[in-house]
């Protein structure tokens, strides 16, 4: 029967979902990539087996035996995961010489070598104690030899034991000196790039590490990955490669032989007489002619005992649901020491790529969601080439009449240039113009013009290599490099052109670099993918023209109150029986994604000029030299009613607007050089004000992801300390100005959304004089005189000085949906309180007031941690979570009648309280509560996201010692709770649990881990009896 093979299951997977055809196309890709690298293993391991290409195959042959037809039932990710698992794992032992280099200069390895020279290896012995006295040998005329051999065993002892480490780095970053980027500019998720490099590394680590890895994530686009699954299936791939024929005889020949302790292994490839694999049993026969090479046979069975033996115990934990079945038994094994006939190796398999596969990943389809994305790609294609072009003109000093003779702009000038140095009028010599038609061919026709570098001949054959950016030229690279952050261009990517073939098979180009001009059709793929080449019959001033005629759509999309909109009501006829839908569509992506641009944009529909898109904020926010300066690093610009502060971060170039608004939420709007990110998925949220953040100086490829629709999780996470380091300079120049007595505030200036962002110590500095005028209503449930609660509201100034003290209360579940109520049922909290009250057990200590204001509860629970909480219960209402915030983390109080709710949720959630994803529905794999009182011992300050705990919670935490095998096990088995705490605390896995608190304790002094299993015993105990406790009616 013929064999089922992880690429053809993975061919037939993304053929049958187009969604996942990137993962087939960049297996072809890789696959090519890994083996021409592994090439050259061999020039510097010429004494250890084989570990080309044959080995990748042979270990993804033994993983596909293992198996077997359970090959059809992995998810794409898996698929993916296994094949590149094969040939990337090894990818460590490609030595760079410059590594190498760097390498023996550094102290670190003169000391590895100064221990090395008692190793129990040897001839790793005998050429450590030659290269130390080679300096000696000058006379001998063979010695560069014996010197050559001598540091190639050197190199091999010292970087095979890095070389899962350096597989795993080559991997995760780009190495394009080795030609090696297996995401393909983020065709693949750089989490599941990284997934891969961690995956590679763990196949030379402990057994115990591949439970470190998450049993189940999310794989590439709606599918699912299973890594600790992928790690087993390649520790024993590579265990199951001890066949015959690993060893390149003609490499040994050429670097003198086989040292001594290399042979036995040499001997146990060559012994092995007889191997089976599988899905249900491994079987081995090995025929050793020493007993050197029968502890080498011996070690290698009890390793593959071990393997087995721990997939067989852990296979539930490891291996996906879905895949069924159990792992091969090793009952038959015999090592021998007499002989039997060999017997062949698997043979490879050779694999050719598929052109039109691998252009598939970069066509427009499978990138781009919205087909009129593509005008965002040319204006940024128009955009970068005026970038440059601005550069080259500054420095050959062609604006020197407009140069500002106070400020000459200078080569010394230039090497520190900021967007405010260079005078507006500059930058209006390099418009962008977008032209939109629909002539009486009833097509669309898009025009985009610029005033840039043009396109030479060496640059439209750089187009022709798609995915290869215009920065690959080496010229360019280095005036890319010498530009000002700011000032580079966006394109990083090499594909964005592409986008243009979502909405048409082909385009025209019109450039002229100065010199030369020409004039180029560029056909789609689905053409033949040619282009056509000529020079321009006619001058034409430098600059690119993109011409563009697409089929007309009949679907319209735009936003009300804007350009779009405007177009649609002012100047299109409702009459014209001409399809404009494409248009507008264009003109609503302009919108949506252009901000603040370096140099005017001119839109013109219909020959109408579209004047909101021409840039009219880019003299005050860029240009202005009369901003204040902040401690050196920062410019900012403050409105006279202080409603608009301006801040240009000049090390990061960095251009932040706050703007004051009306009461409510508003997200950070984010663009990146001028360009709106759509698909900002960051967690950051201000009330009274809204921020608008454009990054100039990042990296393209750090920074967004290849859509450009959304953040890289690297650049998510600059974004977010760039945002915190913006506001933190927002409010000390407001609270400069407030304490400065001279300086005079505006009369309509109102401090509360100040207010609410500023720490405790910042708050300190606001003069009552200027709290007294916060204007804001602060929704509040008071006590009346009668004793009942009720929905109030009070001035905000009025809770400024007692806000410390204040009770709050969770209001998110009590939302109403109906038109024209109020936004929070807050009749339903005050029946709740009102009822509580009645029923004292129910309300432990009732406050006289508390607050019910979204903005302020959720904003004070960002910045503080709660102290104490209750949950007030009533029959047949929603749980109401009451409680006060302090400003340093530490353990929760909690009344003592409710302790047992909350340590319930050790083993599952706590009553009142929100699980986000699955843990709404299912059972989490491990839970965490609150850190209550008493437990101080165990208290951390993070935990892992996918510990299942209440999202509306801020404090500390106490991670549960348990998983949810062992409380079903418990609810089973009903045993004494010393008996099951003491089961627990033994159990291998706890040790993780006194691992994390160790890392992450909460006090000063790390606990020891007899204080942490003490403490944890009494928390098991409390658990039990919590579980015994009857809840009231």
């Amino acid at each position: 029967m013929r064999k089922y093979k992880l690429t053809q299951h993975l061919k037939e997977l993304c053929e049958q979902n187009p969604e996942y055809a990137n993962l087939y196309s960049t297996w072809n890709l890789n696959q090519k990539t890994c083996s021409d690298l592994l090439k050259n293993v061999v020039l510097h391991y010429p004494h250890f087996s084989l570990h080309d290409a044959s080995h990748a195959e042979a270990v993804l042959s033994k993983m596909e035996m293992v198996l077997g037809d359970r090959i059809q039932n992995l998810s794409p990710t898996d698929t993916w995961l296994l094949l590149h698992a094969a040939y990337a794992h090894d990818l460590g032992m490609v030595l760079e010489w410059e590594r190498i280099e760097t390498k023996w200069k550094e102290p670190d390895f003169q000391d590895w070598l100064a221990d090395q020279e008692k190793s129990q290896d040897a001839d790793l012995r005998k050429a450590i104690a030659f290269i130390r006295k080679a300096h000696d040998l000058g006379e001998e005329a063979d010695w560069p030899l014996e010197a050559r051999r001598c540091v190639s065993l050197i190199d091999e002892a010292f970087f095979r034991a890095k070389h899962a480490q350096m597989s795993k780095e080559y991997i995760e970053f780009i190495r394009p000196e080795l030609g090696l980027d297996l995401g393909h500019n983020n065709l693949i998720q750089p989490r599941l790039i990284k997934l891969l490099g961690q995956i590679c590394k763990l196949h030379t680590d402990p057994l115990s590490s591949v439970l470190k890895l998450d049993a189940e994530t999310n794989g590439f686009n709606s599918d699912y990955a299973h890594p600790g699954f992928v790690a087993m299936m390649l520790r024993l791939g590579d265990l199951l490669d001890v066949d015959n024929g690993r060893f390149n005889k003609g490499a040994l020949a050429a670097s003198g032989g086989l040292p001594g302790t290399s042979k036995p292994h040499l001997e146990k490839h060559e012994a092995t007489t007889h191997l089976l694999v599988t899905p249900k049993e491994i079987r081995f026969r090995s025929d050793c002619p020493n007993s050197e090479s029968y502890l080498e046979a011996r070690r290698f069975v009890t390793w593959l005992e071990d393997e087995v033996d721990f997939l067989n115990k852990n296979w539930a934990l490891i291996v996906p649901e879905d895949l069924g079945g159990y792992a091969p038994r090793f009952d038959h094994k015999e090592l021998l020491i007499c002989g039997v006939p060999d017997i062949e190796g698997v043979a490879g398999l050779k694999f050719e790529i598929s052109q039109d596969k691998a252009f598939q990943m970069i066509d427009g389809s499978n990138i781009y969601k919205d087909r009129f994305v593509f005008i965002r790609e040319v204006i940024q294609n128009a955009m970068d080439a005026s970038k440059l072009q601005l550069w080259k003109d500054l420095c050959a000093r062609n604006y020197l009449a407009w140069e500002d003779k106070k400020h000459p702009l200078d080569e010394e000038k230039l090497k520190h240039l900021q967007p405010y140095d260079v005078k507006p009028e500059i930058y209006q010599n390099y418009p962008v113009d977008v032209k939109l038609s629909t002539p009486a061919s009833g097509q669309v026709e898009i025009e985009v013009s610029d005033r840039g570098t043009g396109i030479s001949v060496d640059a439209f054959k750089r187009m022709c290599n798609v995915g290869e950016s215009n920065q690959s030229s080496t010229q360019l690279k280095k005036t890319i490099r010498e530009m000002p952050n700011w000032l580079r261009p966006t394109a990083g990517f090499g594909i964005g052109l592409q986008s243009i073939f979502l909405v048409a098979d082909q385009f025209e180009i019109d450039t002229s670099t100065g010199q030369e001009a020409f004039h180029a059709v560029v056909h789609s793929r689905r053409e033949g993918g040619y282009l056509q080449l000529q020079r321009a019959d006619r001058a034409m001033p430098r600059g690119t023209t993109i011409r563009i005629r697409s089929n007309a759509t009949n679907r319209i999309s735009y936003s009300f109150g804007h350009e779009t909109d405007q177009y649609l009501t002012l100047y299109l006829d409702p009459l014209d029986p001409e399809n404009h839908a494409s248009e507008v569509n264009v003109l609503e992506v302009i919108h949506k994604v252009c901000g603040i641009s370096m140099f005017p944009l001119h839109v013109t529909c219909q020959e109408q000029s579209m004047k909101d898109f021409d840039n009219p904020d880019h003299e005050e926010e860029m240009c202005d030299r009369t901003w204040e300066t902040w401690k050196g690093r920062y410019r900012y610009k403050l409105t006279e009613d202080w409603k608009k502060l301006l801040l240009w971060d000049t090390e990061e170039a960095v251009h932040t607007r706050f703007q004051f608004a009306v009461a409510g939420r508003y997200g950070l709007d984010t663009h990146f050089k001028g360009i709106k990110i759509n698909k900002s998925t960051l967690d950051i949220i201000t009330r009274g004000f809204f921020v608008k953040m454009d990054f100039y100086g990042l990296d393209t490829k750090q920074t967004i992801t290849l859509d450009r629709e959304s953040l890289t999780r690297e650049g998510g996470q600059k974004v977010y300390e760039l945002y915190d380091q913006s506001l933190e300079v927002f409010k000390e120049i407001f609270l400069d100005k407030i304490e400065n007595e001279s300086q005079k505030i505006p009369e309509k200036f109102n401090p509360y959304p100040l207010w609410l962002c500023c720490s405790d110590q910042q708050r300190a500095r606001i003069p009552k004089s200027v709290t007294d005028e916060i204007a804001d209503e602060v929704v509040c449930i008071a006590r009346e005189a009668d004793g009942t609660y009720k929905k109030t509201s009070e001035s905000g100034y009025k809770l400024v000085e007692e806000i410390k003290n204040q009770w709050y209360i969770d209001i998110e579940e009590f939302q109403t949906l109906g038109a024209g109520q109020s936004p929070y049922d807050f009749k339903r909290i005050c029946d709740i309180l009102n009822q509580a009250v009645k029923e004292k057990d129910l309300l432990d200590q009732p406050s006289q007031k508390y607050i019910a204001d979204d903005e302020l509860e959720q904003n004070e629970r960002k910045s503080r941690w709660m102290s104490r909480m209750q949950i007030v219960r009533v029959p047949d209402q929603k749980p109401l979570i009451c409680y006060t915030l302090k400003a340093e983390q530490g353990v929760l109080e909690v009344p003592e009648p409710q302790r047992y709710l909350f340590l319930r949720g050790l083993g599952g959630s706590i009553l009142g309280c929100r699980y986000n994803g699955y843990y709404r529905t299912k059972k989490a794999k491990r839970y965490a509560i609150p850190a209550l009182k008493g437990y101080e011992t165990i208290a951390v300050k993070n935990i892992s996201y996918y510990i299942g705990h209440p999202d509306n919670l801020r404090t500390a935490w106490i991670v549960s010692p348990f998983v949810r095998e062992d409380l079903e096990a418990y609810e089973k088995l009903k045993p004494s709770k010393e008996a099951f705490a003491e089961q627990i605390l033994n159990a291998k896995i706890f040790s993780w649990v006194v691992d994390w608190v160790q890392k992450y304790h909460l006090g000063h002094a790390m606990p020891e881990q007899e204080q942490i299993t003490n403490c944890y015993r009494q928390l098991i105990y409390a658990y039990c009896e919590a579980l015994e406790k009857t809840d009231p009616d």
